[in-house]
């Protein structure tokens, strides 16, 4: 009975709050935050070219023994083809920011997921009806 009622004030609670995203904040806000990332990252490659030029070292010898790595899985000529090309048109360079982007772009979303995971706000209405339900669900019946 509890829960009908407060289902019943979420659904007139809902009028009052504001339509969803517009798709096109949606996209602004995904491409603010690519470029957020691409740039952080790029930065970050700028300071530790000055200040810890072996992590710069590092990172390379990583990202070609990973790419000598993946070629062997190909079969014989294709393998060493791919090699090759990597190397000399510079596509390990865009291996190796691609990757350090990746990086950073997953360290940013687990860290804006444990804000999200954080205890509800008082307004937030939607957590609070999902905790009640929760609380005051059955257990299974086998």
């Amino acid at each position: 009975m509890r829960n009908r009622t407060l289902k019943k004030a979420l659904t007139e609670m809902r009028e009052h709050y504001p339509a969803p995203r517009s798709p096109f904040r949606t996209w602004l806000a995904t491409h603010v935050f690519r470029t957020w990332t691409a740039v952080v990252t790029l930065a970050g490659f700028g300071w530790a070219f000055f200040y810890k030029p072996e992590w710069i070292t590092w990172w390379l010898r990583t990202t070609m023994t990973g790419i000598e790595q993946g070629a062997t899985f190909l079969p014989y000529p294709y393998g060493d083809q791919f090699e090759v090309a990597l190397r000399g048109i510079g596509g390990s360079f865009w291996v190796q920011i691609t990757v350090a982007i990746i990086i950073v772009r997953v360290v940013a979303w687990l860290i804006g997921q444990m804000f999200r995971r954080r205890r509800p706000r008082e307004g937030d209405l939607d957590a609070i009806y999902r905790d009640e339900v929760r609380r005051n669900e059955l257990p299974p019946r086998f």
